[in-house]
């Protein structure tokens, strides 16, 4: 997720670079079939040659685009926006999931805890009714069952 969102920030950043002007170095060779010339006197002039280049700075700017690169601009730092959302959203949901799984191991716990301090107090009733019975000092009160040993 931390990547996709890096990958549109990168897309932000690149779209950014093409509002800017750019200066580059260009060089051009090519060869031009016709050369313009013309008669001075008896002498003829050509204006030119055949092999032509061309070596040099060239600058270039996007004047007027309809505001296409500005508002793909505005649309990937939306996007870029959303999947930051996005990933503080994953976090904080993780977060919680962690969260509530302590608490409800905590839980779980505390019932294990209760159930077995329920047993010991069944199972120490049971002595204690044993005893008293032993001694005589009760009748078992169920007559089909027989006594606890």
């Amino acid at each position: 997720m931390r990547a996709s969102y890096e990958a549109i920030q990168d897309q932000a950043d690149s779209q950014k670079q093409a509002l800017l002007p750019k200066l580059t170095i260009e060089g051009i060779d090519y060869y031009q079939t016709t050369v313009t010339s013309f008669k001075v006197g008896l002498k003829t002039v050509t204006l030119g040659d055949h092999n032509n280049y061309s070596v040099g700075p060239v600058l270039t700017a996007t004047l007027f685009d309809s505001s296409q690169l500005t508002k793909s601009l505005q649309s990937t730092l939306a996007l870029a926006n959303s999947k930051h959302e996005d990933l503080q959203f994953g976090t904080m949901q993780l977060l919680l999931n962690v969260r509530l799984a302590y608490f409800r191991t905590q839980q779980d716990l505390e019932t294990l805890l209760f159930t077995g301090n329920a047993l010991k107090l069944a199972q120490a009733q049971e002595k204690d009714i044993s005893k008293r019975f032993a001694a005589g000092s009760i009748l078992w009160p169920f007559a089909k069952v027989d006594p606890p040993p």
